[in-house]
């Protein structure tokens, strides 16, 4: 088995998706937690000045969406065929387009939160709308119906994080709730959930 070491701030940010795969797959591995002091002396000596980063027997993947799709295909959880990995590449980039198009640079709150209302209308319900049909379509409660896959690893955190620290109500989207739900409730995730360290969003 290899020597897996995952590297990020002490927080879930965009590495949480990835601790979800390790637990799901029940893959030991070290989950180092860099404080902002010691950032600094780490920084240049990473492969590209960010985190985080995953060391596999010594050698580096970096970059979020890259580690967590090494992972799928290391645990199997990245589909049954070329196709169907591509399918939920697509979801990835996509959600992450999503989410990286929120109002994040506005400091005027009055104008942030008429953008962020705009943005949740026009931009992020849409395309969760259509994200919720192509999980009904497969029958649920997942992505690929009956398989847990990686996109579902990166769905909860995603959701978790807009609301928790942009308080959106996302209760109108009833499928996507079912499969947080069932994600959440899989065994080796309920136990990360409730093991895990106390850290921010």
């Amino acid at each position: 088995m290899p020597v897996y070491t995952l590297t990020y701030f002490p927080a879930r940010g965009i590495a949480e998706m990835s601790r979800y795969v390790f637990a799901e797959a029940g893959v030991q591995y070290e989950d180092i937690r860099v404080t902002g002091d010691e950032w600094p002396k780490l920084k240049p000596n990473t492969p590209f000045g960010k985190m985080p980063y995953l060391t596999v027997d010594g050698k580096y993947v970096a970059h979020s969406r890259a580690i967590v799709r090494f992972l799928g295909r290391e645990f199997r959880l990245d589909g049954e065929d070329s196709l169907t990995a591509a399918r939920l590449d697509v979801w990835i980039e996509q959600l992450f387009e999503t989410y990286s198009s929120m109002p994040w640079t506005e400091e005027d709150e009055d104008q942030k939160a008429k953008l962020l209302a705009t943005w949740e209308k026009e931009t992020l319900a849409p395309k969760l709308e259509k994200l919720e049909a192509e999980i009904n379509a497969a029958g649920g409660p997942f992505f690929l119906g009956k398989d847990v896959s990686i996109l579902d690893f990166v769905i909860l955190p995603i959701c978790e994080f807009m609301k928790g620290k942009w308080n959106l109500d996302l209760a109108q989207f009833c499928t996507l709730t079912k499969l947080r739900e069932a994600v959440a409730a899989r065994p080796n995730i309920a136990a990360w959930i409730k093991n895990r360290p106390e850290t921010p969003l």
